[in-house]
């Protein structure tokens, strides 16, 4: 579901001129297993579903995460990234029958979309990683980077136990242990050059 999110969703949207319109055409099946480098497949067109469904489901708990630059603050909100998700032939918004995948996006990630404040990923980059803890941490140290160089700060810190509660993995209370679990996902990131 974060794969089809960050490089399906994401990736078209950041072509879309602005403002960006609901609903948000996504493609065919064909058009988005291209684009994921998968071949087209009962099995894949089923996991493509689900994973836009699920994302579709997910609840959003915003702290301090998105801007909105009409209110000038953070929004502290619950909400969905999408509102709604449209296959090629149910119903669009406007009574017309799709033709392909659509999504609704949720109003506030439309907005931070349509203000420019989401950080841009280098999707190169981020489909080359291995295993889910490295792609989180690249999501997140982007994120994480992009503020702080945006500040003039030339150092972050960060605890490990809030790594741990949105990384992919169990909190350990032995340090030996917390390294050896984040290790392999932070040589990706060196041998890079990140």
């Amino acid at each position: 579901a974060r794969r089809i999110h960050r490089e399906v969703v994401e990736r078209l949207i950041s072509n879309q001129p602005r403002p960006v319109k609901n609903p948000v055409r996504l493609g065919s099946f064909s058009d988005i297993c291209r684009m994921l480098d998968i071949n087209l497949s009962g099995t894949n067109l089923r996991r493509i579903r689900s994973a836009l469904q699920s994302v579709f489901k997910t609840s959003v708990l915003s702290k301090s995460t998105f801007y909105s630059k009409a209110r000038k603050s953070y929004i502290e909100d619950n909400f969905h990234l999408y509102d709604r998700v449209i296959f090629a032939g149910d119903m669009l918004p406007d009574g017309a029958v799709a033709d392909a995948v659509y999504i609704a996006l949720g109003s506030w990630y439309l907005e931070s979309l349509n203000t420019s404040y989401v950080v841009p990923l280098d999707f190169a980059y981020f489909r080359q990683i291995q295993g889910s803890i490295a792609s989180r941490m690249y999501e997140l140290l982007h994120h994480w980077f992009f503020v702080a160089l945006r500040n003039n700060q030339s150092v972050i810190e960060r605890r490990y136990s809030v790594l741990s509660a949105y990384f992919p993995l169990s909190r350990q209370d032995a340090l030996w242990k917390a390294r050896k679990q984040l290790r392999e996902a932070h040589k990706q990131h060196q041998d890079t050059g990140y």
